[in-house]
C-alpha cells in the first residue's frame, strides 16, 4: 500500500469536510453535523493522539542504528599525606564515540518502527471513516424517528375521526355497538403509537446529541425522490476482491501480523552478535609535582568490538517462542478479520440492491394499500363491509407508509457500508447523500 496516496485519497478529504461543514450555515446540514462530530467525538480525538504517539515510532526506532557520541567531564581534589604532604587537583574529559555496525534486534526495531507508523496513520483513518458512519445513521436514525412520530399522530388523528364518525352513526342508527368499540380500541392502540414514537424520538436525539456534543435542531429531511444507484461495478466478486486489497480494518489487521512476523525475526537477536566500533579520545591533568609522574596525558583508542551471547538461561530461547506465538495469533486474528470483511461486504452488496427493490415494492404496497382503504371504506358504507375491515385496511395504509420510509434510510446506510467494507467511503460519498437532503 501506498502511504502517500492513501493519505491523499482517505485522510485529506475528510479534513476538507470539515472546512466545507464549518462554513455551511444550516446547522441542520448533514456535513455540519459530522463537522460537530468530529469536534466533540472522544474516539476520534483518542485516535488522534495515538496517531502522534505512533509518528514518533520511527525516529526513536532509527535512533539505536546511529552513532552515540558523549562526553564525560571529570574533576577531583587529591590530598596527599606520604611520602610528603601535599594537594591538587585532577582534571580531565573522555570524548567517546560508538558506531553500531551490525545489531539485529536494532535494525528490525527499526523495521518495525515505520509498520508501527503506518498502523498509527491507518488506525487514524479508521476512527474517522467510523465516525462518518456512525454520524450519517444517527442522522437519519432521527429522521426515520421524525417520520414515525409523524406516521403515529397522523395515524392517531385519522383513527380519531373514525371513531367520531362510529359514534355519530350509533345515534342514528348507521353503526352498531361493535363498531364503536373496534374504533375506540383502534385509537388507543394509536394513542400508544404516538407516545412509543415520541419516546423513539427523544431517544434518538439524546444519541445524536451525545455524538455531536450539543442538541440537534430539526434536521434537513430526505427530498421526495431520491436516486437509487446499484452498486458499480454490479458484480458482487469485484467488491470482495476489492475490500479484501483496501478495507482499512483488514490492513489494519494485516499490518499487525508484519509487525508481529518483524518481531519475530528481532527475538533471534538473543543468539546472534553485536558488532560495534567504538574511539575514544581521552584528556587527563592530575595536577601533581613532577616526581609523582604529574603533568599531562592525552590518549587516543579504537575499538573493534563483537559481543558474542553464550548462555542466557533460555531466555532467548523463550523470547523466540514467544515471538513464533504472538505471530501465529496475529495471522489467525487477521484470517478471522478477513472471513469478516468478505462476509460484510456481500451483505452490504445484496443490502444495496434488496434496499432498492424494497423501496420500489414498498412505492406499490403504499399505492395497493390506498386503494384497498378506499374499496372497504365503500364497502363498509354499502354494509358489505364491517368497521373491523376498514380500521384494518387503515392500519395497513399506515404500516405501508413506514415501511417505505424505513426502507429509503436502510438503502442510503447499505451504499454507505458497503463502500466502507470496501475501503472506498471518501469525501464525495458524504457529498453526495447531504445533495440528496432538502436545504
Amino acid at each position: 500500500m501506498h502511504f502517500k496516496s492513501f493519505i491523499i485519497r482517505i485522510i485529506i478529504p475528510f479534513i476538507s469536510i470539515i472546512s466545507i461543514a464549518l462554513n455551511t450555515a444550516n446547522a441542520e446540514d448533514l456535513l455540519q453535523v459530522y463537522s460537530l462530530a468530529v469536534q466533540h467525538d472522544t474516539g476520534l480525538s483518542v485516535a488522534l493522539k495515538k496517531k502522534i504517539m505512533g509518528m514518533e515510532a520511527v525516529p526513536q526506532g532509527l535512533a539505536p542504528l546511529l552513532p552515540s557520541s558523549t562526553l564525560t567531564l571529570q574533576h577531583s581534589g587529591v590530598n596527599m599525606h606520604k611520602p610528603v604532604h601535599d594537594s591538587f587537583d585532577k582534571n580531565g574529559y573522555t570524548l567517546s564515540l560508538q558506531v553500531p555496525v551490525f545489531h539485529w534486534e536494532n535494525t528490525k526495531g527499526y523495521e518495525k518502527s515505520q509498520k508501527e507508523e503506518q498502523k498509527a496513520i491507518l488506525a487514524y483513518a479508521t476512527a474517522g471513516q467510523e465516525l462518518v458512519m456512525r454520524s450519517v445513521k444517527l442522522y437519519y436514525d432521527v429522521l426515520s424517528a421524525v417520520d414515525g412520530q409523524q406516521l403515529a399522530i397522523a395515524e392517531r388523528e385519522s383513527m380519531g375521526k373514525r371513531l367520531e364518525s362510529v359514534k355519530a352513526g350509533l345515534e342514528v342508527g348507521t353503526a352498531v355497538l361493535n363498531d364503536l368499540q373496534d374504533a375506540q380500541a383502534a385509537f388507543d392502540l394509536a394513542q400508544s403509537g404516538v407516545i412509543a414514537a415520541e419516546n423513539q424520538l427523544q431517544s434518538r436525539m439524546e444519541a445524536l446529541k451525545e455524538v455531536i456534543g450539543q442538541p440537534a435542531g430539526s434536521l434537513n429531511p430526505l427530498k421526495e425522490e431520491i436516486p437509487l444507484i446499484k452498486p458499480d461495478p454490479d458484480d458482487i466478486e469485484s467488491w470482495v476482491t476489492k475490500a479484501q486489497t483496501e478495507n482499512l480494518s483488514l490492513q489494519l489487521a494485516r499490518l499487525d501480523t508484519e509487525i508481529s512476523a518483524i518481531a519475530a525475526q528481532a527475538a533471534m537477536a538473543g543468539h546472534l552478535p553485536a558488532v560495534d566500533l567504538m574511539a575514544a579520545h581521552n584528556y587527563s591533568d592530575n595536577g601533581a609535582l613532577p616526581q609523582f609522574d604529574g603533568g599531562l596525558m592525552n590518549t587516543d583508542s579504537f575499538t573493534l568490538q563483537m559481543v558474542v551471547p553464550l548462555y542466557s538461561g533460555h531466555g532467548a530461547t523463550s523470547k523466540v517462542r514467544q515471538a513464533a506465538a504472538t505471530r501465529n495469533m496475529t495471522q489467525e486474528a487477521e484470517d478471522a478479520i478477513r472471513r469478516q470483511v468478505v462476509r460484510q461486504t456481500r451483505d452490504a452488496f445484496r443490502g444495496v440492491v434488496t434496499a432498492i427493490a424494497q423501496i420500489k415494492a414498498a412505492r406499490q404496497v403504499l399505492i395497493s394499500t390506498q386503494g384497498s382503504l378506499e374499496t372497504t371504506d365503500a364497502g363498509y358504507a354499502s354494509g358489505i363491509r364491517t368497521m373491523t375491515d376498514v380500521l384494518a385496511a387503515q392500519r395497513e395504509v399506515f404500516r405501508a407508509k413506514r415501511d417505505f420510509s424505513q426502507s429509503r434510510y436502510t438503502y442510503i446506510l447499505q451504499s454507505l457500508e458497503l463502500k466502507q467494507a470496501a475501503g472506498l467511503l471518501s469525501q464525495r460519498d458524504l457529498e453526495a447523500v447531504n445533495a440528496w437532503n432538502q436545504h
